[in-house]
């Protein structure tokens, strides 16, 4: 019995991090609002995310905002728009998985409640969404007009199979109270009882829910299918991106492995030098490896968001009511032409890097010898650098170059020949330095 209940606060706990989190507070959802892309918010949490990106003197309807999970642009018309801002399949977790604390303190019989005394609330009507303590469910289920009704103990809410009967439950209209919603308007895109038709669906389109639903849970097939394959192109280019992102700080290192020996083989002048090419070789790195890191956060928005809007479609595809999937329609198409959108090159790293720089190194033979450091870029031609050297108050200072490369456009899948050979040490040029102060080139050995 004890492995039982605590199999289900674990299943409880699992619901309530995967499903019922809101990813700005980390809190249970409080009025869980959902944007177009699928993802689900406080209303109070994604209002402040709002009003953060809201310009001076800007019109509500025209405030732009980035998801907070995927990152993708939303504006605010798109949310506030009827019928799509209240997530009511979250409504229902919400509302139906309590946690073990809560059950463990009780609730109030709002029965009870109603004729000014108290009860503890051990049962709960899936229909009514009625909160009652034992001598009160006893009297509603007498009643004739809650026939079929269906009533659970609380602390057996979060047991899998209850959760089917909950998923079955039926649904009233808002106007006709005590009639069940059976019907959708094709025509209006509503849902609608048999009270509703003579008045305002009589010469409309319209099929039971069941089909109505069907079609929906088609969609949301489909949608997490391509999902699925959104991800595989995500992977591919984080493989790629990675793999960049590895090469890049080879290269780094061999080039302050390089510029190290160079210090300790030129004494005075090797401090000098050395400092000069850290600063410029940071400078180079510095804005690649930033980019490299706001790619990565870019791409693991990205993934997030997709991961996240799968997992929601397909758990409200297994347990939603089919009220609460046709409500998701239009989320369900606008997510489908987003990620038909998704621009996969972007998803890609634009490489551009090239390390480019003079390094002149003293050799025994008291001859400056000129080396290059370069990433192994096709097309590449070496330039030699012409050198003068005073007598005394020698000063030379190597300088790195930073040229980008031409943008290389990036295909679906994660291209090998992006990724940059390992940086090479390569000698070019020795000069001698003679007493006259003249350069003599072409002294190879």
């Amino acid at each position: 019995m004890a492995e039982k209940v605590e199999k289900d606060k674990k299943t409880d706990e699992d619901v309530k991090d995967r499903f019922l989190t809101c990813a700005i507070c980390l809190d249970v959802y409080k009025s869980p609002k959902i944007l177009p892309c699928v993802h689900t918010f406080c209303e109070k949490c994604l209002d402040n995310h709002i009003a953060k990106h809201k310009k001076p003197d800007e019109a509500p309807e025209e405030v732009e905002f980035p998801c907070p999970i995927c990152y993708q642009p939303m504006k605010m018309n798109a949310v506030t728009s009827a019928g799509s801002t209240f997530n009511h399949f979250m409504f229902s977790l919400v509302d139906y998985f309590v946690s073990g604390a809560d059950r463990e303190k009780g609730l109030n019989c709002e029965r009870c409640k109603e004729n000014g005394d108290t009860g503890e609330g051990t049962n709960r009507c899936v229909d009514c969404d009625l909160v009652m303590c034992d001598p009160c469910c006893q009297t509603h289920n007498s009643f004739k007009v809650m026939k079929g009704h269906i009533t659970l103990k609380i602390s057996d809410f979060a047991d899998p199979s209850n959760r089917r009967l909950v998923q079955s439950r039926t649904i009233y209209c808002e106007q006709h109270t005590s009639e069940p919603l059976k019907f959708y308007c094709q025509t209006c895109k509503e849902l609608f009882c048999r009270d509703c038709f003579p008045t305002k669906h009589r010469s409309h389109e319209s099929v039971e829910i069941k089909d109505a639903a069907e079609t929906v849970t088609q969609q949301i097939d489909q949608v997490v299918a391509s999902g699925k394959e959104k991800l595989d192109v995500i992977m591919l280019a984080m493989i790629a991106h990675n793999s960049y992102e590895k090469k890049l700080e080879e290269q780094v290192d061999n080039c302050k492995s390089a510029i190290s020996k160079l210090q300790k083989s030129i004494h005075d002048l090797a401090d000098n030098v050395a400092k000069n090419l850290l600063q410029q070789l940071d400078t180079i790195h510095g804005p690649e490896k930033k980019n490299i890191d706001a790619h990565t956060d870019l791409l693991q928005h990205k993934e997030l968001g997709v991961n996240t809007s799968i997992e929601f479609l397909t758990k409200l595809n297994k347990e939603g009511h089919n009220v609460e999937i046709i409500k998701m329609e239009r989320e369900i198409k606008k997510l489908q032409d987003d990620w038909d959108k998704m621009d996969e090159n972007c998803l890609h790293l634009q490489q551009k890097l090239r390390v480019d720089y003079d390094i002149l190194q003293p050799t025994l033979e008291d001859t400056l010898k000129v080396n290059k450091i370069t990433s192994q870029w096709k097309s590449f031609k070496p330039k030699v650098q012409q050198i003068e050297i005073e007598d005394t108050d020698l000063d030379w200072s190597p300088k790195l170059n930073f040229e980008p490369f031409p943008i290389i456009e990036s295909k679906n899948e994660a291209d090998a020949s992006l990724i940059s050979e390992d940086a090479a040490f390569m000698p070019l040029e020795y000069v001698n330095v003679s007493s006259d102060r003249e350069l003599a080139s072409d002294n190879r050995k």
